[in-house]
Order: structure tokens, then C-alpha cells, then sequence
């Protein structure tokens, strides 16, 4: 029967399995929509299982930590069992399930120690999720993911060496980020080109000024990230940074009492064959000096005191 044949289940979204309401006089959608949506996902994951599908490419949105809906355990079976030495693309948000309702969680008051319990338990959850899915996907080119920086989970990123596309979306605020983290990453990925990061680290007197050395990004996005400054770049491959200014959280410090590196000066000194900033492609001699267009984009996106207008960081 061609509908069970493994190879044509090459390409799995679940994230595309689709909510239906039922639509009725008498019917009340309080949970009922999604307990039915929880079966039909929850059979969908068997008949995977049992057809152990040669994967190429998956993608899911389910939050992992939700034990009421039971999704690690059937993702996890599903990574165990299905061909996966061939899987060059996942997309996995781990911290979120989209189809659950709004309402799902306001039967009860949620302390916000919970909230933060949570999130943790969620963490250790994943770093135990995405061992087992890097030791079973040697060969992913592409990865889009929320990521927790916990030693395991960079350890565990590190196996995929075929990486050429990663996206490290944030996960909890409150995650530390040190710097020989981000240089394990950045060296440890012999062949990525494309790098979209996203990382909420504190301002004010908690700030961090980070360095990125890489030989092979080609594109760099941070420009989701909070909190998060440059201070040296040593990309020489590096043609395309996309880049905002979004102070995160921390003290109230007025911005004269740090002294924020001129994002000019540090790309100039270590991205020689940059070519586009944001929406701006820079002028051929743009590393002799500044020119008006140019300091109209670093007065949008560069923290330094020669162009952030403002008292406070």
C-alpha cells in the first residue's frame, strides 16, 4: 500500500496537523477541541512509529513540559525509531504548543515560582531530548530551535557537524550566556555559513560585551537579540548583519557611565568583506570612513556614545 510506504513520509510537519472546532448549539469548546486534537496527534505519532519513516526533514510545535498532554514520550519514540540518518532539516519549538488553549491554564492561580519551576523542568526535559536527537541525526544541515546555552545541550549541539543553517532562538530570560559558550558554538561548526541568534542578556551594570570568531559565517542575524552588544568581531567571510538596539532588562544606568565599542569600529576591524547591513548595502569603501547614509543606519542600531540619543542604556 503506497500510503505506507516509509520514503514517502519523508517530510513530517506536525505542526501542520490542523484544529478542528466543532461547531454546534450544544457544543462547549472549554478543552473538548483539544483533547480531540491531543488523539489525533497522539495517533498520528503511532502510525509513524510503526511505518518508521526515512526522515529528511520534521518539524514540531509542542511543549514538551506539559505532562497532561503527553507529547515528549511519542517524540521521543519517534526519533528512536524512525530512519533519521538521512534528516537534514528540523524545525523543533520545544517550549510551546500553539493549539492549546489560552483558557487551558487559568483554572487555578499560577505563582510565579512556579512559573520559573516550569521553565526548569522544561530545560532538563530538553537537554535530555536533544542528546538522544543528536546522537540519532548525524547528518542535519539546518536546525531552528529555542536553546537553554547549558553545557549538555551545547555538548550535544556539537555533534552535528554538517550544520550549515542554525537558528538558536531564546528560551528563558533569565539564562546566562558566558562567552566561551558562544566561542565553543561559533568553532566547533566547521561548516556554518548562517547563524540567526537570539539571546536576552541583562543591561545596566549586568552587561556583557561579547566576541564572535568564526571562519565560515557568511550571514549573521542578531537582530532579536536584548541586551546584547559586540565587542570585536573576527568573521572574514562574513557578507550580510542584520542588527538592532534592544536594551533588556538590569539597573537603570545612565549610558555615559559605559562605554559601548562603535559597532562601525568593530565591523571595519573584523568583517573586511561585509556587504550588507540590515536593508543597507555599503558603499565599496566604506572601511576608510564613515559616510552619511552609513551613520544614518549606526544611529538606528549602534550603542556607542556617538550615536545612541538618550540619557539611559
Amino acid at each position: 500500500m503506497l500510503m505506507r510506504s516509509p520514503s514517502l513520509w519523508s517530510h513530517v510537519a506536525l505542526s501542520d496537523l490542523p484544529f478542528w472546532c466543532i461547531t454546534s448549539e450544544e457544543h462547549n469548546c472549554i478543552g473538548n477541541c483539544y483533547i480531540r486534537y491531543r488523539v489525533r496527534v497522539k495517533q498520528f505519532f503511532a502510525f509513524l512509529k510503526e511505518l518508521r519513516p526515512i526522515l529528511r526533514s520534521l518539524e514540531f510545535k509542542f511543549d514538551i513540559g506539559e505532562s497532561a498532554d503527553g507529547f515528549l514520550q511519542p517524540l521521543e519514540n519517534l526519533i528512536d525509531k524512525a530512519n533519521t540518518k538521512e534528516l537534514r532539516y528540523a524545525s523543533m519549538n520545544w517550549k510551546e504548543t500553539p493549539m492549546r488553549p489560552f483558557w487551558a491554564d487559568m483554572s487555578r492561580n499560577v505563582q510565579c515560582d512556579e512559573v520559573v519551576q516550569k521553565h526548569r523542568m522544561r530545560q532538563r526535559l530538553f537537554v535530555s531530548f536533544f542528546d538522544l536527537f543528536t546522537q540519532q541525526c548525524p547528518k542535519l544541515e539546518t536546525l531552528v530551535v529555542p536553546f537553554d546555552w547549558s553545557d549538555r545541550s551545547v555538548d550535544s549541539l556539537l555533534r552535528l557537524q554538517n550544520l550549515r543553517s542554525v537558528v538558536l532562538e531564546k528560551y528563558f530570560v533569565f539564562q546566562k550566556l558566558c562567552q566561551d559558550l558562544m566561542d565553543k558554538v561559533l568553532l566547533g561548526l566547521p561548516l556554518l555559513q548562517r547563524l540567526m541568534l537570539e539571546v536576552w542578556t541583562p543591561s545596566g551594570h549586568g552587561l556583557v560585551f561579547f566576541s564572535l570568531v568564526s571562519k565560515t559565517i557568511e550571514y549573521l542575524d542578531v537582530s532579536q537579540s536584548r541586551g546584547f552588544y559586540l565587542k570585536a568581531v573576527h568573521m572574514p567571510r562574513l557578507k550580510t548583519l542584520r542588527i538592532a538596539r534592544h536594551p533588556w532588562n538590569g539597573p537603570l544606568v545612565l549610558a555615559d557611565r559605559i562605554n559601548v565599542p562603535c559597532l562601525y569600529d568593530v565591523l571595519a576591524e573584523g568583517a573586511p568583506n561585509l556587504e550588507k547591513i540590515n536593508e543597507h548595502y555599503l558603499e565599496s569603501n566604506w572601511r576608510e570612513g564613515k559616510y552619511k547614509t552609513l551613520e544614518e543606519v549606526l544611529k538606528n542600531v549602534c550603542s556607542c556614545k556617538s550615536h545612541k540619543s538618550g540619557w539611559a542604556m
